[in-house]
């Protein structure tokens, strides 16, 4: 036993534990056993109090019972003593079996204890224990902190700023509805981006990465996209923009239909690179409408037009700006007619690599050259799909230069190349090629070729198609398909002086047609053909100065209309071949002449020139080859138009032969050669016919007179100058014009009558002159021309001289006359003296044109 002392020591001791323990512990802790030592063999109950070892009933102490668990139901979920389903096994996956603890499941419920509430007299104790209050956490009340601007880069708002507004969202001031942001918003300006040191890029990731870098850009900068993005608005590279942009692609970009993806509003250059594609759907992908420079130069970039109904293209340029295609794809995946490149204004496309392509459209271009400058170096430009297209359109006095790469159509309706009113293609190298189609339509424009390949595998196609155009072909290698044309000149002037010209299939079609008013004028170069190589129609004008028209089944030239055969240089020939005949004359209007200092070199009745005869133009038909070449003149004593030279002396040219310079020249008839001789020799089997009246040729002169009185321009088949025109050809007859035509005209307004002489000469009477005096005369007359230093001269000499009793035009032919040259006329006054009369300019076909009223001599120098 303890004393007094010890015992309340350890009475305080144990309050003072089981305190601290009541506040940490549960209540049912309180009941649980605890063994301090041995009673009488019995175990002795840790309580309150020593003097009552055991808790019996007036301390309402219980003791806890544990519960047990259901044994049915395992951790899956199942019950593992279900009811019986079959063979007394249970159903362990019945979960909708509810136990009710009565089959020894071993469920037992947990009893709570209850704390004993012993109270022993003995063990007070008259001193004042101490109070032990439990411990608990201290709990403080929130204060409300006041919130901060968490910006690091200033909002701006859309009233300062509305392309550029920008507002942080997880900013508790800047976000907050109606803020002032100019007074709460502590981010700083965006700093600008700087180019890492090593790699020389900036990598964006999203659209405003992408705008921020070009904004912001402190000098040439290359942005690398690392991700596909879509860019809404559109991307806007300002005008502003001061330093050249190169966008390399690891994506795509896009854009919301209806908006350019790019639009380079700046002077500056842009490049798009890398591997990506850029789409413009309803929208050009990419716009430069600043005069800046736009580079496509990657294989894996790929500019696309898709969608939309209006007329749009891949890449649009305007604005002086410039265009590169060195590399990649533009193509078309739209079926709304449109183009992968417009260069309009005074813009310029430059494609020297990467792959055009239309495969879907119709009515669209790959491209469109409209008012600018394209140059095509390389690369491939191709339409595959669709109808009514073209490669290139070419319009607005546009200017496109082909120097390399190939142009191609392959759709059913399309050309490789539309040359509008205008404008100007030329060809020095590289290929173009049309499969279903015409290769070039030149519709007005003009088109020149010097080198490269152009050809048509289309049947019934032409390799070119032209109208009213000019085409000038100095070289390179132009073959047609099967029964089509290589060319058909409609109205139009074509020039062939090198290069090939064949059709090597067609059995139906021509090389050249040259209809409608054409004129076609060989001076080198071979044009060859299967059947007969050109057909000239009734009012088209042929004329041969050189180079070889050779017709391996049919004619060299079949003629409805007119053949001339003049100015061919010294040292060369021009020669016709067919295996059919030389030339073959079709109808009363076919015309064919030598002029004057061109001769018939051989003349031969097979086509490889063996078995030569004499040519003879009555039988021009039996001749199947035809060579001509320049006369060689002999110098002799010249006669300069001056002072002292008359009519008449020994130095006068005569149509006797004496002192005639013989050699230098002489003239030929309409339809015939130059014999030599210096008179027009008529032929007894032609005669007078009209040569653009409508119907039947009228051929003799009171039909012509009757038709004057009542013609209108409807009745004739083409015009020549202004008015009313009736053109009439006196063939091999004598140059004898009827009164009564010409005093017929007194009776119209506006009418005139164009006299066809022969040797390219004519006279022409207009309506509104006073032709009452006009007997009918014979404007037969001889030429002859010779050359002193750099001057030529012709001596014009009528048969008779005598006043014609009217005013006329006497139209000349001058050898050798360059257009647009001034020519100088002297004729004999009354005394017979050689004067300076009248100053002219010789026209394009090389005539000039006198006004007269009487037949005199006359020299002409130029």
């Amino acid at each position: 036993m303890c004393n007094g002392k010890e015992f309340k020591k350890r009475i305080y001791g144990i309050g003072l534990a089981l305190c601290v323990t009541t506040v940490m512990m549960p209540t049912s802790a309180l009941a649980v056993e605890n063994t301090a030592g041995d009673t009488n063999g019995k175990a002795k109950l840790s309580t309150t109090c020593e003097n009552h070892a055991v808790h019996d009933e007036t301390c309402n102490y219980v003791e806890a019972v544990e519960g047990k668990a259901c044994s049915h139901l395992m951790e899956d979920g199942t019950y593992s003593c279900a009811p019986t389903v079959s063979d007394n096994e249970a159903d362990t996956g019945n979960d909708s079996y509810v136990c009710d603890h009565t089959d020894d499941c071993g469920y037992a419920e947990a009893v709570e204890g209850s704390a004993c509430t012993h109270t022993c007299d003995l063990c007070s104790t008259p001193q004042t224990e101490p109070v032990v209050e439990p411990i608990a956490e201290s709990i403080e009340e929130p204060v409300e902190e006041e919130a901060v601007c968490t910006c690091k880069v200033r909002c701006v708002p859309a009233e300062e700023d509305a392309a550029e507004a920008y507002i942080d969202e997880d900013c508790p001031l800047c976000s907050a509805e109606g803020a002032d942001l100019s007074q709460v918003c502590l981010g700083t300006e965006a700093a600008p981006l700087l180019l890492s040191e090593t790699s020389g890029e900036v990598k964006v990731a999203t659209f405003e990465e992408l705008r921020d870098a070009i904004n912001n850009a402190t000098g040439d900068v290359t942005i690398h996209t690392t991700q596909a993005l879509d860019l809404s608005g559109g991307l806007t590279i300002s005008r502003d923009t001061k330093y050249n942009i190169t966008i390399k692609l690891d994506g795509n970009l896009t854009s919301s239909s209806g908006t350019k993806v790019i639009d380079n509003s700046s002077s500056k250059t842009v490049t798009i690179c890398g591997s990506g594609e850029i789409k413009g759907t309803g929208a050009p992908a990419i716009m430069n409408t600043g005069g800046g420079t736009l580079n496509i130069d990657s294989q894996d970039v790929k500019v696309i037009y898709s969608g939309g109904t209006a007329y749009t293209a891949a890449i649009q340029n305007s604005s002086n700006g410039t265009i590169n295609v060195k590399n990649g794809t533009l193509c078309n995946d739209s079926n709304a007619y449109g183009a992968y490149v417009i260069n309009q204004d005074s813009g310029t496309t430059n494609i020297s690599g990467g792959k055009l392509e239309m495969a879907k459209g119709n009515n669209g271009h790959v491209v469109v050259n409209a008012g600018g400058t394209l140059n095509i170096s390389g690369g491939t430009m191709e339409s595959t799909g669709g109808s009514n297209t073209n490669s290139i359109y070419n319009s607005k006095k546009g200017k496109t230069n082909i120097t390399g790469g190939t142009v191609k159509n392959s759709d059913n309706s399309g050309r490789a190349i539309y040359n509008d009113t205008g404008s100007n293609v030329e060809i020095s190298s590289g290929e173009v090629t049309s499969l279903q189609d015409n290769a070039i339509a030149n519709n007005g424009g003009t088109l020149k070729i010097s080198g490269g390949t152009v050809t048509s595998n289309a049947v019934g196609r032409n390799l070119i198609d032209q109208t009213n155009g000019t085409t000038n072909i100095s070289g390179g290698s132009l073959t047609a398909g099967q029964d089509g044309f290589a060319i058909r000149n409609d109205g139009g002037v074509l020039n062939i002086s090198g290069g090939t010209v064949e059709v090597s299939e067609n059995t139906h079609g021509n090389t050249i047609n040259n209809v409608n008013g054409g004129e076609t004028n060989i001076t080198g170069g071979t044009v060859t053909g299967v059947a007969s190589v050109i057909e000239n129609g009734e009012n088209g004008t042929v004329t041969i100065s050189g180079g070889r028209v050779e017709g391996q089944t049919g004619y060299a030239i079949v003629t409805k209309g007119k053949v001339d055969v003049k100015n061919i240089p010294d040292g060369k020939s021009a020669i016709l071949k067919g295996s059919a005949g030389a030339i073959e004359s079709k109808g009363d209007l076919a015309v064919f002449t030598i002029a004057e200092g061109n001769k018939v070199a051989i003349a031969a009745v097979n086509a490889d020139g063996t078995e030569t005869e004499t040519y003879d133009p009555a039988h021009l038909s039996t001749y199947k080859y035809l060579e001509f070449k320049k006369e060689q003149t002999t110098p002799g004593e010249d006669t300069k138009p001056g002072e002292d030279t008359k009519p008449g002396n020994d130095t006068k040219p005569d149509s006797d032969g004496d002192n005639s310079h013989s050699g230098r020249g002489g003239s030929s008839s309409s339809g015939g050669s130059n014999s030599g001789s210096a008179t027009v020799t008529p032929s007894a089997d032609s005669s007078i016919r009209t040569v653009n009246y409508k119907g039947q040729s009228l051929r003799d002169w009171e039909s012509i007179a009757k038709a004057i009185t009542s013609i209108n321009p409807s009745q004739l088949t083409n015009a020549q100058g202004q008015g009313t025109v009736l053109i009439v050809n006196l063939g091999n007859s004598a140059q004898k014009i009827d009164a009564t035509a010409i005093r017929a005209l007194d009776q119209t307004k506006g009418t005139a009558l164009h006299v066809l002489l022969g040797q390219g000469d004519a006279v022409t009477f207009h309506s509104g002159t006073d032709h009452t005096a006009y007997k009918g005369v014979d404007f037969k007359h001889t030429k002859e021309s010779w050359k002193k230093d750099s001057m030529r001269y012709l001596n014009i000499a009528f048969d008779r001289t005598e006043p014609i009793g009217t005013e006329v035009q006497f139209h000349v032919h001058l050898q050798d006359g360059t257009p647009g040259q001034t020519a100088v006329v002297y004729a004999a006054d009354a005394s017979g003296n050689i004067v300076p009369a009248y100053q002219t300019v010789i026209a394009d076909n090389g005539n000039i044109s006198i006004p007269i009223n009487e037949k005199r001599i006359m020299v002409v120098a130029y």
